[in-house]
C-alpha cells in the first residue's frame, strides 16, 4: 500500500466509502431542510380519537379528537411533544378524511391506519 492518503487520488479500492475530505462541499447556498413531523391519526367519526406524534422514544399522544356538533374538533394535550403543532388546537373538520387533509402540511406527514 502506498503512504499517500486515499483522498488524494479518490481511489475507491482504498477508500470504498469515500472520504469527508473529498466529498464535503462548502457550498453555503444549500438550505437546511425543515424537520418532518410524523403524525398518526386514530379517528372514528362517531367516537372521536387521538393524534400521536413520532418521537425518538416512540409514539406519543399529542391531541384528542372529539365530536363537536356534526363534525370533529382537535384538542392538544399539555405536553412538550406538541411543540410545532399549536395550529391544531381547535381545528375543526367534517369527518376523519377531512381532518387528515387539514392537519397535513409540507412539514407534517399524517398517516391514518385502516380501522
Amino acid at each position: 500500500m502506498s503512504s499517500v492518503p486515499c483522498h488524494v487520488f479518490g481511489d475507491p479500492v482504498r477508500c470504498p466509502f469515500g472520504t469527508p475530505e473529498a466529498d464535503v462541499s462548502l457550498d453555503r447556498r444549500v438550505k437546511e431542510l425543515p424537520m418532518t413531523i410524523i403524525l398518526r391519526l386514530h379517528c372514528d367519526r362517531l367516537l372521536g380519537g387521538r393524534i400521536d406524534r413520532e418521537t425518538p422514544t416512540g409514539m406519543v399522544t399529542v391531541a384528542t379528537v372529539a365530536r363537536s356538533g356534526s363534525g370533529l374538533v382537535v384538542h392538544l394535550q399539555p405536553d412538550a411533544a406538541r411543540k410545532g403543532l399549536e395550529h391544531l388546537e381547535g381545528l375543526q373538520a367534517q369527518d376523519c378524511d377531512d381532518l387528515q387533509r387539514r392537519i397535513a402540511r409540507p412539514e407534517v406527514t399524517v398517516t391514518m391506519p385502516n380501522v
